[in-house]
């Protein structure tokens, strides 16, 4: 046995565990716990095809009906383990063994299938990159260059390239659900995917609730939305569209480079659209893109407080912070490789009108953000880049704030999980503040309590500006907010006060489109590991009169630049 292979102990439960899914008496938990195992262990999945294929082999040379064939062998010896179960007929052995194949199908296993039996579907894709991917809850999941059969796909987080047998390309772009059909074709249910094709692929296809697009060597983009209408961009080359008309006939449409249209569910006819390539991922990042050398961005806080200052009279929001009481200014930086490059410079201050939050941010992608909620809701501003500002704005909740939400993907029905007075306090705040690159113009997200209500939206009041550094290296951003537009207008923050805050940047490739990494400050440092649902976890800003004498900050972390 290889070292690359995996010893198994005798109390080790592997063997047993085939066996009584081979024999059809395996029990649920039984399943459960091998497919598991399967899942997170090479070692096992090779053991695994060894027997299965040994089973496969018997079963084609004379194994009789009834009769049993060998059970699972110890590593050191032909005979049957001991106290393993006899396996049971060939056909039902092998039919037991496709139920764990769904989950591993993926598996270099590919016996010639005596007549009769039934082995797992071939492989028609495989996955050839990914960042920060996570599938969803029960889909299925598997690593960089897993083989796919015909199967559903549901990308909860990140992005996939699969490559077809036939050279197709597509790039998932999460939140997205796709079933893998054949070598040519695929549906796409919900969420957004590029298409590649090159010309030994011609003709893939990429069917939708409302209408099948063939390419024509081609390189475009299709989306289906939460109303299940499909657009389509066409970025290089032809696509012919067809779908069923309102009478039941069947429509083409070819739509050359540069078009975009929609077909509605509700009318089944199609629109022209704005042709707007940035709300695709196009390309797959560069390996350098995506956090190498050195892993993803983030950092260790070292700061429990932001010191919030009065205002001067007469701020300027243009970008500019020369204007400021730099006294409560806090530094922070990636760790290395990315401490020179990746870091933030924080401020905060206040007057009775106002809260102004003001930033200087290293970022080799400056200000290159294409996220836009409020054209696509299933866009999420932060990936493009961005500065996050969460805080209390009343003494009523206190520090620690207690106050959490509930995670993605939790079950229902759980009260503690944003269902208590302080979980949903309009009193918790927190602020999305990113630069949108198509449009020119600064953005602001504002959502209340620990289950995000009132949001997302992009309220009218508020001031904001952005400006890049000369040496694109950079930016800075200077926001001023209402207390009105914060709903703490009746009692606004008052010197003397303790509340919760904490501050979250992120970065992003080139396009603006995916997260890089992210770097968290101001936490509770006796309340670790931080979790921005867990409040308690939430530093806190200590709100200064003008004559107040302010902590000296720690300097600008070692290696650093400061701007």
């Amino acid at each position: 046995m290889s070292d690359s292979e995996t010893r198994h102990e005798p109390e080790d439960p592997l063997l047993e565990w085939i066996g009584t899914l081979l024999n059809g008496t395996a029990t649920t938990e039984e399943q459960a716990r091998l497919a598991e195992r399967l899942t997170a262990d090479a070692g096992a999945r090779r053991t695994y095809c060894r027997y299965i294929n040994l089973h496969v082999a018997l079963s084609a040379y004379g194994a009789a009906p009834g009769g049993p064939l060998a059970g699972p062998f110890d590593a050191a010896s032909s005979a049957p383990a001991r106290g393993r179960k006899p396996l049971g007929l060939a056909l039902t052995a092998v039919a037991a063994a496709v139920l764990v194949a769904a989950v591993v199908h993926w598996l270099p296993w590919k016996p010639e299938a005596p007549s009769g039996l039934v082995v797992p579907a071939a492989p028609i894709a495989r996955i050839s990159k990914a960042v920060g991917a996570r599938w969803a809850a029960g889909s299925f999941a598997a690593g960089v260059d897993a083989d796919l059969p015909a199967s559903p796909l549901e990308l909860a987080e990140g992005l996939v390239e699969i490559v077809f047998k036939q050279g197709a390309r597509v790039v998932l772009e999460a939140p997205v659900q796709l079933e893998l059909i054949d070598a040519g074709a695929a549906r796409l249910t919900r969420g957004r995917v590029v298409v590649h094709v090159p010309p030994q692929a011609r003709g893939f296809a990429v069917r939708t609730p409302q209408a099948r697009l063939v390419d024509l060597g081609t390189e475009f983009g299709v989306s289906v939305r939460g109303e299940g209408d499909t657009e389509v961009q066409v970025f290089q080359g032809a696509v012919v569209a067809s779908w069923t008309g309102a009478v039941g006939q069947t429509v083409d449409q070819r739509l050359e480079a540069g078009r975009a249209v929609r077909i509605r569910a509700q009318a089944p006819d199609s629109q022209g659209i704005p042709f707007e390539p940035e709300h695709f991922v196009r390309m797959f990042p560069a390996d350098s893109d995506c956090g190498n050398p050195g892993g993803p961005l983030y950092n260790r806080s070292r700061l429990d407080t932001v010191h919030v200052l009065p205002a001067p009279k007469n701020i300027i929001i243009d970008g500019d912070l020369s204007d400021w009481d730099r006294r409560g200014t806090f530094y922070s930086a990636c760790l290395p490789p990315y401490h020179e490059s990746h870091y933030l410079e924080g401020a905060m201050m206040y007057d009775e009108l106002n809260l102004y939050v003001g930033a200087h941010v290293g970022d080799p992608a400056p200000m290159r953000s294409v996220m836009d909620p409020s054209a696509d809701p299933s866009q999420f501003p932060w990936r493009g880049g961005s500065v996050i500002v969460r805080l209390t704005t009343s003494p009523t909740q206190g520090w620690p704030v207690d106050a959490i939400g509930a995670p993605e993907g939790a079950a229902h029905g759980h009260p503690e999980w944003g269902h208590r007075p302080q979980d949903v306090s309009e009193h918790i705040v927190h602020l999305v503040m990113w630069y949108h690159r198509p449009s020119g113009k600064p953005r602001l997200e504002i959502s209340f309590g620990m289950d995000f209500h009132g949001g997302p939206n992009t309220p009218a009041g508020w001031r904001g500006a952005f400006r890049r550094d000369p040496n694109g290296s950079g930016y800075t951003l200077e926001y001023a907010i209402p207390w009105t537009l914060l709903r703490a207008s009746q009692r606004p923050p008052q010197p003397g006060d303790i509340l919760g805050a904490t501050w979250t940047v992120h970065w992003s490739d080139q396009e603006g489109r995916i997260s890089r990494g992210h770097l968290v400050e101001i936490t509770n440092l006796q309340a670790q590991p931080y979790q921005f649902l867990q409040a308690r976890t939430w530093g806190r800003a200590v709100y200064h009169r003008r004559s107040d004498r302010v902590p000296d900050q720690p300097s600008t972390p070692p290696g650093a630049a400061s701007p």
